[in-house]
């Protein structure tokens, strides 16, 4: 895989990923942002709520799936995706500064099914997970090389990553394991517009633009996920995603607050 690191010269993608992080000064806070969620399909429309909670931690003991991780220094990032039909997607997400993730946990319901990844990443080669679908636990492990020579995300913590897109970059790619194919692949993020105008409700935004496609053969890349970054400070938070456009699901800022 080869990493871009844009237009200004010759920095690694990772120490510029962690640099641009908008949660590397917040400490003793809890910065949370609530989205309008609408899904359509044909003659479908549903409704729901996407909230997104990030701390920062300092040398503190936190836990993920009964697993305690002691001294941890970083970010612990939650999401709950929750859908009128009942629908439901939660997440928790363990990265250190550098957005280095360490672990991981999704659990989705749809109708009746169930699906559930636990994750854990070594710091050099290999990530162990649990991929869970309807009660079928499968364990096995996928091979990573080092972050800091070949960086590696999860699926969980993508917003985070665009989030942190560095300014002086256009597109860079980064490695993401697919625990139901047990296989590596590699996402591009890919700033199509540094400045742009959008307007969310009464509101509007200078905006970055960027997109996440997944590069793989099987089911194929489909439709590039879409983040529009505020340009400016929201609600007491910094490149806050105003709008994200996921094939039929649309997000639309609902509320940010920094306490």
């Amino acid at each position: 895989m080869t990493v871009l690191a844009g237009c200004s010269g010759s920095s690694p993608i990772q120490k510029k990923l962690g640099n641009s992080a908008p949660w590397i000064s917040l400490r003793d806070k809890t910065e949370t942002t609530v989205y309008n969620v609408v899904y359509t399909e044909g003659d479908v429309t549903l409704s729901g709520t996407y909230t997104l909670v990030v701390n920062r931690v300092d040398n503190v003991d936190v836990t993920l799936r009964g697993k305690n991780y002691p001294s941890f220094t970083g970010y612990v990032a939650t999401s709950s995706l929750v859908m009128a039909g009942g629908d439901t997607i939660d997440t928790k997400v363990l990265c250190y500064t550098t957005m280095q993730v360490k672990a991981s946990y999704c659990k989705a319901v749809t109708g009746t099914k169930v699906e559930e990844v636990t994750a854990e990443y070594t710091n050099k080669d290999k990530v162990y997970y649990t991929y869970v679908s309807d009660g079928e636990p499968v364990t096995d492990e996928i091979k990573i090389k080092d972050f800091f020579s070949t960086p590696y995300t999860d699926n969980t913590m993508l917003y985070l990553l665009a989030r942190s897109f560095p300014t002086d970059t256009t597109s860079f790619s980064i490695n993401m394991p697919d625990f139901k194919s047990n296989k590596l692949n590699s996402v591009l993020l890919n700033k199509t517009s540094s400045t742009s105008e959008l307007t969310v409700g009464d509101t509007s935004y200078g905006v970055a633009t960027i997109e996440l496609s997944i590069n793989r053969t099987f089911p194929g890349k489909g439709t590039p996920l879409k983040c529009y970054v505020s340009n400016q400070a929201v609600g007491g938070a910094n490149n806050v995603i105003v709008k994200i456009i996921e094939g039929n699901v649309t997000y639309t800022l609902d509320s940010v607050t920094v306490a």
